[in-house]
């Protein structure tokens, strides 16, 4: 029987034919989308050509022998797929790898399958291979290389070591989720972190992502962290594993992204991750859970973060916000700057802190830290340390470090542009170059609450506009470590308390303070607040003042008033008992 083709049919909607228009084995074609449809004998019409295109490499002259650059090859052949309408390109088994020594763009429409071919993007080329399209493939990971980091830093595939296929190395650390084949963007994000190995960023690109199955990462097999990028919206259940000191969801460079109904757990019980790391500018965060991570929510930079609706709990810090800080254990960590204008609504932290340690809080605002930028760095300093400049005599306390950065604390004295800092603990040598630090300002919280901490329900330092509606509880549970519901520290510009309920809960023989303001320079404002002692032993206060300026109108006093301490603290309409 001739072959009939027919064209009279519309591309809206990808119409195809009746039934009644063919006959067994007749084809109708449409010549504006290229769409070609038949019938076969159990008189069913269907589309014979949707993404089934099917090309090899070699077909278009790849010789894939080790040498020979392929890269004209893998681009001819490519958009001979995408013009047919969307297919494979398949890299058939070869003599040596497929080297690729000059840019090749592999067009969304083209999916990659690898049948027991290699290919291989030399140092010495300087070239860029940028897949648009998918990867079909089990062992991604073990089939396409980028040949060392320097290559890789430009690169949008970021393979170390062509000559390692049994393990990948840590520079593998940016996937596209949309390289990789699946019937929903979950799906496609799991073989990203699988096919990228140890500590691999997956990004998100722009769109609305609703993930119903579960996200697993571990530093052994998965991936590292999922990544927002511009206008991004993600809802999604995301479990840590492996004890991997990784980020969660880092939404350190995202512009006007959303995170709606997130859930991220570290499942191991070690506490080594970041559950959610903020900066960017105009992040919405709302009805999202994080639980039993390092930091549950880190910001550490950024302007416009709106949180809502979120729940935090058994965290070392449950939301800690410190301009000018990095944890260097963590994979992943952004770079810190000033945190500005950021609004938390029915944010609730639960159980958070560890070791009574005043760092490890429920909430933790702190804008102490400086970044000290080094050079000729020799050696590793040690967190806790005291580091000196030989010359000057200055000195810092060593929060986290890496090469060429420490993140510190009590900066004493002024350090002289490269001159040598030494390690007082390590010996680890350095040169100074600058320090900086940045600030933390215009922050609000609405509808707050913290309880259960193992001190402070909150610590706050070195900051300036915090306004506060909400509740404070600390526990103090080890009997020689003081409690607070809040404590504010040194340099707090202006914070202000507004219908706020201070509560403590240290066990007895601990003093226990619903508010204590023990900061030079700080000035705190509380109105229509309760502060509430449980405790009836030794000095417990509803307010202690030991340093700055306090007033409190309109407020309701129990337990023993105010701390008997230098200067007093201004009370206007309030009612004590």
């Amino acid at each position: 029987m001739p072959t009939k083709l027919i064209t009279k049919y519309s591309t809206t909607g990808g119409t195809s034919p009746s039934s009644s228009d063919l006959e067994v084995g007749e084809l109708a074609v449409n010549l504006t989308d290229k769409k070609l449809f038949t019938k076969d004998s159990s008189d069913t019409v269907f589309q014979i050509n949707d993404q089934t295109n099917d090309y090899s490499v070699t077909t278009y002259g790849a010789k894939g022998d080790g040498s020979t650059n392929d890269a004209t090859a893998f681009t001819t052949g490519a958009s001979a797929v995408a013009t047919a309408g969307g297919g494979n390109l398949h890299i058939p088994a070869s003599v040596g790898n497929y080297i690729i020594s000059s840019d090749v763009t592999i067009p969304a429409s083209v999916t990659l399958v690898f049948n027991g071919g290699k290919i291989e993007v030399p140092t010495a080329a300087s070239a860029t291979l940028t897949i648009n399209g998918g990867v079909a493939s089990a062992s991604f990971h073990r089939e396409l290389f980028v040949v060392d980091s320097a290559t890789a830093s430009a690169s949008k595939i970021k393979i170390r070591s062509a000559s390692d296929n049994t393990q990948i190395s840590p520079y593998v650390t940016e996937m596209s989720a949309f390289w990789f084949s699946g019937t929903s963007i979950g799906g496609k994000i799991n073989k990203a972190f699988q096919a990228g190995g140890t500590r691999t960023t997956c990004r998100i690109p722009a769109g609305q992502h609703v993930m119903s199955e579960t996200i697993v990462m571990s530093e052994t097999t998965y991936g590292s962290n999922l990544v927002l990028r511009g206008e991004s919206q993600i809802a999604c259940s995301l479990e840590i594993t492996g004890g991997s000191s990784i980020v969660g969801i880092d939404a350190s460079d995202g512009d006007e992204c959303l995170i709606e109904g997130v859930r991220v757990l570290e499942a191991t019980g070690s506490r080594t991750c970041v559950g959610l790391l903020v900066g960017g500018t105009s992040l919405v965060v709302a009805n999202s859970w994080f639980s039993n991570t390092k930091y549950g929510i880190l910001a550490n930079s950024g302007a416009g973060m709106h949180l809502d609706g979120t729940y935090v709990e058994a965290c070392d810090y449950g939301c800690m916000i410190a301009s000018n800080f990095a944890d260097y254990s963590i994979s992943g960590m952004n770079n810190p700057a000033s945190v500005l204008n950021y609004r938390f609504d029915r944010l609730y932290v639960f159980n958070c802190g560890a070791s009574n340690n005043i760092d490890t809080t429920g909430l933790r605002i702190d804008g102490s830290y400086f970044e000290v930028n080094t050079a000729n760095t020799t050696g590793a300093f040690t967190v806790g340390e005291t580091v000196t400049g030989d010359s000057s005599g200055a000195t810092f306390e060593v929060v986290s470090s890496t090469t060429d950065r420490i993140i510190a604390k009590t900066l004493s004295g002024t350090f002289i542009f490269n001159e040598s800092i030494t390690g007082g603990t390590s010996g680890a040598t350095a040169n100074y170059q600058s320090v900086n630090n940045n600030d933390i300002r215009d922050i609000q919280f609405s509808a707050f609450e913290t309880k259960q901490s193992d001190r402070h329900g909150a610590s706050i330092n070195d900051c300036s506009t915090i306004s506060i509606n909400g509740n404070f509880a600390g526990s103090g549970t080890d009997a020689t470590s003081t409690a607070a519901g809040c404590f504010v520290g040194d340099n707090v510009a202006q914070i202000t308390f507004n219908g706020c309920g201070f509560f403590d809960t240290a066990s007895s023989g601990a003093d226990s303070y619903g508010l204590q303001v023990n900061g030079t320079n700080s000035r705190v404002a509380a109105t229509g607040c309760t502060f509430t002692n449980d405790q009836g032993t030794n000095q417990d206060y509803g307010i202690r003042r030991q340093a700055g300026t306090v007033q409190v109108t309109g407020s309701i006093l129990n337990g023993n008033n105010t701390a008997n301490t230098t200067g007093l603290v201004t009370l206007t309409g309030c009612i004590e008992s």
